[in-house]
């Protein structure tokens, strides 16, 4: 971990990217990741059309809340 970074709360990013996905990750400084996450769900949501949506969605949801929280952990003391 870098001196500059500044020390984030898991469960902030968490519950962020709860609410919009990509959210959490742009909390961490991650600002790429956070947009491709969000870009991800977006993609998902479409794909809902096609069924196989109602499945990757909330893998991408959950696999994209678990990340913020994994990353936020990592920049704590």
């Amino acid at each position: 971990m870098s001196k500059n970074k500044k020390e984030k709360n898991p469960g902030i990013a968490a519950l962020l990217s709860f609410f919009v996905p990509g959210a959490g990750q742009i909390y961490n400084e991650q600002i790429w990741q956070g947009i491709l996450w969000f870009i991800a769900y977006c993609i998902s949501l479409v794909l809902c059309i096609l069924v196989i949506g109602f499945i990757f969605a909330p893998l991408v949801w959950i696999i994209g809340i678990l990340d913020a929280y994994k990353e936020a952990k990592k920049t704590q003391v």
